[in-house]
């Protein structure tokens, strides 16, 4: 697939995340807090949990102020409009249901080019609205990448539109985003499932971490 140009990219993000933020402000009244810990510039995985088909707008697109690429599976590129859309946002295809190293191949190096680039470290979206597991392909692409994560924690995005069912209006969304983490202990030792494992289960600590946090400050705040 041909890759867009910088300036498409430019004008079809900013384009798009005003449309989305009608959307998600006066629909989902969306928050944002610790918007400052997003890095401004530089290579960084962003790896929100995935409960809903909004995160990667409300948690990129809306959150950052610069653009924020993605893996989406191949099928939704089938519909030519809606494919030269995502493409134009950001996205870029990713098989699902097997090992597709050239997507994988892609994030890292966009990663390495200076790219915000989000993953979702369990894999597919919760059907309970709990945190998953992570998968080992996580570290994998962080050891690779030797590069830094975003975690982020999605809170409400669950109940505005769960895997399965159908979105719901008024359903309030709020992104929070936590410190940078680096991993370059584990970048110091040999590739293998044992590193990939623990920099995927640091990972999913910090984003439980996140969420327990905040929702132990919205019950204070009430």
């Amino acid at each position: 697939m041909k890759e867009p140009s910088k300036i498409s990219y430019f004008i079809m993000f900013r384009f798009f995340r005003r449309m989305l933020w009608l959307y998600f402000v006066i629909f989902h009244g969306l928050k944002f807090v610790n918007t400052d810990k997003v890095p401004k510039k530089g290579g960084i995985i962003v790896m929100p949990n995935h409960a809903s088909y909004f995160d990667p707008p409300a948690a990129g697109a809306l959150g950052f102020k610069r653009c924020c690429r993605f893996m989406a599976r191949d099928t939704l590129f089938k519909n030519k409009i809606f494919g030269w859309i995502i493409k134009n946002v950001g996205a870029f295809p990713v098989k699902r249901g097997r090992v597709d190293r050239g997507a994988w191949d892609k994030f890292i190096e966009l990663v390495k080019s200076g790219w915000a680039v989000m993953f979702f470290p369990e894999g597919t979206r919760t059907l309970t609205g709990e945190i998953q597991d992570g998968k080992p392909g996580t570290g994998m692409l962080v050891y690779q990448t030797k590069g830094n994560v975003l975690p982020v924690y999605i809170h409400g995005a669950f109940e505005a539109w769960p895997k399965g069912g159908k979105p719901k209006l008024f359903k309030p969304i709020t992104i929070v985003y936590g410190d940078v983490m680096s991993f370059d202990d584990l970048f110091e030792k040999p590739e293998s499932r044992e590193v990939y494992e623990e920099i995927t289960s640091r990972v999913i600590n910090r984003i439980k971490e996140m969420k327990a946090d905040f929702i132990k400050q919205s019950a204070v705040t009430k």
